[in-house]
């Protein structure tokens, strides 16, 4: 757990063991925009209830390509390719805050701040295995 939360960086190892973690957050990133691309495609929205037939017929497809995308994402992190590390780290980090600010409960307050540490650590990760 430790290694997850605050990883030692000291060397190109400890460096790439800690860009992996990066792809927990994508895979997270999956699992949510995924569930929210099943909910809008039912009529519903997990943010503001039901949908009129423009958002039932668009969200879908946006939360979709969301979904893809970071698990394509996710997939390139686990073959050891770290340039998209950054963007899905400030993409999580930029996401959690607006929605802790929005919508603050207390369950979702914990994991958010959880997956933000992950990312501002996987941040300091690649900018340290740009520095070797």
């Amino acid at each position: 757990m430790k290694k997850l939360l605050w990883p030692r960086l000291k060397s190109k190892e400890d460096g790439i063991e800690a860009l992996r973690n990066c792809q927990i957050v994508s895979f997270y990133l999956v699992f949510s925009y995924g569930l929210n691309t099943i909910t809008t495609f039912m009529g519903f929205s997990l943010w503001s209830g039901a949908l009129d037939d423009f958002d039932k017929t668009f969200l879908p497809l946006g939360y979709l390509l969301a979904t893809v995308l970071f698990l394509w994402f996710g997939f390139r992190i686990r073959n050891n390719k770290f340039g998209l590390v950054p963007i899905i780290s400030i993409w999580y980090i930029c996401e959690s805050l607006a929605t802790i600010l929005v919508s603050p409960t207390p369950g979702q307050i914990f994991l958010r701040i959880f997956f933000i540490l992950i990312s501002f650590n996987c941040l300091r990760a690649w900018i340290f295995n740009r520095r070797i």
